[in-house]
């Protein structure tokens, strides 16, 4: 059992660390109804949460909603998307549907600096709603992105599918320069690649074993019109077998910086690059293309000899140092000689937390953290110049957790776990876990002006930590966000 009330959460202080904490929400947002996908938010200049996700029926929509009722099959598979907007303390202002009759999920969000909203994922449905100035209005293969646009009266302005003859998954969504970057996973041989791109082919992968030769193995990058109707680039990016961009961002120049996994032992590596082999079974990867996707700037394989994986968004702290998070299983991963742990802990996987630099191409600092189950570090951000946030998950009941935690006792089948770390990332200055007695995982964060901490998750706990809710408990997984300030 925890030892603290919801009341004492609202309440607890990081003496330690200087810092206080209050759990300003914690919502259930809605069921999932076994539609496995990540959920994804973004924070607009008001403090309004825009959150995009996956569910069957279940989803509270309001009156003005673009979709009313759930439009996708029954099957385990099965779902639609759901678009919702909260006010900053968690009232919801709008929902919908988004879907066809067959099935939506991988879903991303965001927002362009005239307040339109650009929800992408994946569909396997041949009626998704799209619009008559569409770039693709036929689903291509089994499974297409798509992008879906609303003005910030969630009017619908656009809307196409984006794919080829195979499996086409969307993993990131940004606008920049009035452009929309796309990046995601596919395994179409006819992606709408572009002239003058890094590569125009495909990597097409004979598996040994034939169940598995529909995996998705190559990663696409598409840049569209604002309006979605036109591609101005895209391009295949990979190595002879399985790549996946985990995270995307930008540079001060505009350069796209990618993160990701690959399996591959010839992915596209640069003469400068920190490792040019695949270190194990599966290696993390930095690389960094110019805008118009032309050529690598630079790209390198990070890792060691076992499964490592590379998790999280991207975050550049005030030094221009990369911020890379994650988890691995190699007892030789990479670390430094000012390393918090320098050695392996335990469990089949550590998390760890890597600072790379991106002028100098080297890493600056990285180390373990964990405990003797398993582990993964989820997202590292700098606040304030002066500490650093790390947020993930944990099986251990040993993870390093300090005195005046709000909950020192692990409490279930995985649980957040939410440190602070002194700016030579040399001391644990505050940690806690947060969880109920079940799963709480699959996680996507957001540090908004060094204060406010946002994590949307998936919880399949019934004492989850809650004060408000937009459903309620099934025994299922359902998506919930939390909104937790820190102050000094």
């Amino acid at each position: 059992m925890r030892p603290y009330s919801i009341a004492t959460l609202l309440l607890v202080s990081f003496l330690s660390a200087g810092f206080s904490q209050k759990l300003d929400f914690s919502i259930l947002l809605a069921p999932t109804g076994g539609v496995h996908s990540p959920r994804d938010f973004v924070i607009d200049n008001d403090g309004c949460i825009y959150v995009a996700g996956g569910a069957r029926e279940g989803v509270p929509v309001t009156d003005n909603a673009f979709q009313k009722t759930y439009n996708g099959h029954s099957t385990w598979s099965g779902g639609d998307a759901y678009l919702m907007k909260l006010s900053p303390i968690g009232n919801l202002l709008y929902a919908t549907y988004i879907g066809g009759k067959g099935s939506e999920e991988s879903f991303r969000i965001a927002l362009d600096n005239s307040g339109n909203i650009y929800v992408c994922g994946s569909t396997w449905s041949y009626d998704f709603p799209f619009t008559n100035n569409a770039y693709q209005k036929k689903k291509g293969g089994d499974a297409d992105n798509f992008i879906i646009k609303f003005d910030k009266n969630f009017q619908l302005v656009a809307s196409t599918y984006l794919g080829g003859d195979g499996f086409d998954y969307p993993t990131n969504i940004n606008i920049v320069d009035d452009k929309i970057y796309l990046t995601g996973r596919t395994n179409s041989s006819d992606f709408p690649v572009t002239k003058n791109v890094i590569d125009t082919s495909y990597h097409s992968w004979q598996s040994p074993n034939p169940q598995w030769q529909d995996m998705i193995i190559d990663v696409s990058i598409a840049v569209l019109s604002i309006n979605l109707d036109s591609v101005i680039y895209a391009t295949y990016l990979g190595g002879k077998d399985r790549d996946e961009i985990i995270s995307a961002s930008f540079d001060n120049n505009h350069n796209l910086i990618l993160t990701g996994l690959t399996w591959s032992d010839n992915y596209p590596t640069t003469s400068d690059c920190y490792d040019s082999k695949l270190d194990g079974g599966r290696d993390g990867f930095i690389t960094i293309l110019n805008p118009d996707l032309s050529k690598i700037i630079y790209s390198t394989y990070i890792g060691g000899n076992a499964i490592d994986n590379i998790a999280g968004p991207i975050e550049i702290d005030a030094s221009d140092n990369l911020l890379l998070s994650g988890s691995t299983s190699s007892r030789d991963f990479p670390t430094t000689s000012d390393a918090l742990y320098n050695n392996f802990i335990g469990g089949e996987t550590d998390g760890f937390m890597m600072k790379f630099n991106l002028n100098t191409y080297k890493i600056i600092y990285s180390s373990y953290i964990g405990g003797k189950e398993n582990d993964e570090i989820g997202y590292v951000a700098e606040i304030n110049n002066q500490n650093y946030l790390l947020v993930g998950s944990s099986e251990s009941t040993d993870y390093p957790i300090t005195l005046d935690a709000f909950d020192q006792s692990f409490n279930g089948e995985f649980d957040i776990v939410l440190s602070i770390l002194d700016k030579a990332l040399s001391k644990i200055e505050y940690s806690t876990f947060i969880g109920g007695s079940k799963n709480d995982f699959r996680l996507r964060f957001q540090l908004i002006k060094d204060r406010l901490l946002f994590i949307s998750l998936q919880n399949s706990s019934p004492d989850f930590p809650v004060t408000k809710k937009l459903v309620n408990f099934d025994n299922n997984e359902i998506s919930t966000l939390l909104k937790i300030s820190l102050k000094e």
